[in-house]
C-alpha cells in the first residue's frame, strides 16, 4: 500500500475546501430561492423585500417590509392592512425609521430634546391586539445600522407571525418640529442583524 505523501494531503484540503464552498453556495442559493417563494405570498399595503443573507444560519433567508414615508412635522394617522406575512425566523421585529437628509449624529441631547409621539397598534383579523405601544419618540431605543435610524420598543417589538393571518396596523404620529425636514417609516423585519443601539 503507497502511502499518503504531503502532496496528496494538500490536495485532500483543497478538494475538501472546494466542496465545502460548493455547499455554502448552495445552500445561499437555496435560501435565496426560498425567501423569494415565501414572500410571493404577502399581499396588502407596504413593500415586501426579500434579504438573502438575511436569515442565512437560521436556515432560510430573512425579509423586510417597507410601508409608505410620512412626515414627521405635521399629525399623522394611518392604516395599514396586509397578509401572507412568511415566517422565516423566530418572529418579526417591529421598527420605526427616522430617514434625515441631514446625518444627524442623533446623540443622546438631541433624542432627549424630541418632543413627538408614536403609537402602533398591531391587530389580527378577529381584532385581537398583538402588539402595541405608545412612547414620546425620545423614549424609544434608538439603534443605528448602515441606514437611518431605527426606534423599537425594547420589551415590546416583535410578534410571531401566520401566513394566513390579515393584519390591521395602525400608526398615529404627535408632530415634532424638530424633525421637519425628515420622514419615517414602519418597517417590519424577520431575520438579519440589528442595527447598534444609540
Amino acid at each position: 500500500m503507497k502511502a499518503k505523501t504531503a502532496s496528496d494531503f494538500g490536495l485532500c484540503r483543497v478538494r475538501f475546501g472546494l466542496i465545502a464552498g460548493a455547499t455554502l453556495v448552495m445552500m445561499f442559493l437555496q435560501s435565496s430561492c426560498s425567501t423569494q417563494r415565501a414572500i410571493s405570498s404577502y399581499s396588502g399595503d407596504g413593500e415586501i423585500f426579500a434579504m438573502p443573507d438575511g436569515g442565512f444560519w437560521q436556515g432560510g433567508g430573512g425579509y423586510q417590509v417597507r410601508f409608505p414615508r410620512m412626515k414627521l412635522d405635521h399629525p399623522v394617522q394611518v392604516t395599514y392592512h396586509f397578509t401572507g406575512l412568511p415566517k422565516t425566523g423566530w418572529f418579526v421585529q417591529v421598527y420605526f425609521a427616522v430617514d434625515a437628509p441631514q446625518k444627524w449624529g442623533w446623540s443622546d441631547s438631541e433624542i432627549e430634546n424630541l418632543k413627538g409621539a408614536l403609537t402602533m397598534s398591531l391587530k389580527d383579523a378577529n381584532g385581537h391586539v398583538v402588539l402595541e405601544f405608545q412612547h414620546k419618540l425620545s423614549e424609544f431605543t434608538w439603534c443605528q445600522g448602515s441606514g437611518p435610524p431605527w426606534l423599537y420598543d425594547l420589551s415590546n417589538f416583535g410578534f410571531k407571525t401566520n401566513r394566513r393571518e390579515e393584519y390591521t396596523l395602525e400608526v398615529t404620529i404627535n408632530p415634532d418640529a424638530t424633525l421637519k425636514d425628515d420622514e419615517g417609516y414602519v418597517l417590519l423585519r424577520s431575520g438579519g442583524h440589528e442595527g447598534i443601539s444609540l
